[in-house]
């Protein structure tokens, strides 16, 4: 969803931008490329987006202005599951021995992988042109944002012989991870030209 809107206050024009997407998408995809049942890979991500800017406009004789703000949010939880409906090596049974009763290559596991996402990003910004001339204008602009994001990752393993395969779960984020797993960054960001 998104729209347009604007406004004639005066001299001047307001204008507000918003957008708002709301997205799932379920895929399990067997791409092993043969008749057996063997691989599984699923996609199961839900997204969250909105999108807001406000942005006045205006001039005076030779002066063009434009001031305004910019709001971004985003959201998105994403698992990846694997299964191995037949084991990892259905053909090689009992060649790796077993686990508890259970056949190394032939038994059925899955696995899954979690990502969560979010970011926020506010930002104001103003720029001015001025016509020195018909063919010459000055153009000084200058934007601040702030950015925020937070990233988590976590394997999943539902069983020892996955693990044994697969290896270890792990775990990313800002409790274990720290500054690696976040960003809080403000950005200055400036022009000026003439053209």
């Amino acid at each position: 969803i998104s729209g347009i809107l604007t406004w004639q206050i005066g001299e001047m024009e307001l204008t507000s931008i918003s957008a708002y997407v709301d997205a799932d998408k379920d895929y399990l995809d067997s791409n092993n490329a043969s008749p057996t049942d063997y691989l599984r890979v699923g996609q199961y991500p839900r997204t969250d987006e909105f999108v807001q800017e406000i942005r006045l406009a205006g001039e005076s004789g030779d002066l063009l202005w434009t001031v305004g703000a910019f709001y971004f949010n985003f959201d998105v939880d994403n698992h990846n599951p694997l299964f191995f409906p037949s084991g990892i090596l259905p053909l090689l049974g009992g060649f790796f021995g077993s686990i508890g009763g259970q056949d190394l290559a032939t038994t059925p596991f899955e696995s899954d992988s979690v990502t969560n996402q979010e970011k926020e990003s506010i930002a104001g910004y103003g720029q001015i042109e001025y016509a020195f001339t018909d063919q010459l204008t000055g153009i000084a602009g200058l934007r601040f944002e702030h950015e925020d994001v937070n990233l988590e990752y976590e394997q999943i393993r539902n069983s020892v012989i996955s693990t044994i395969w697969l290896g270890p779960a792990d775990v990313f984020n800002e409790d274990l991870n720290g500054d690696d797993a976040v960003i809080d960054e403000d950005y200055l960001s400036g022009t000026l030209g003439l053209n």
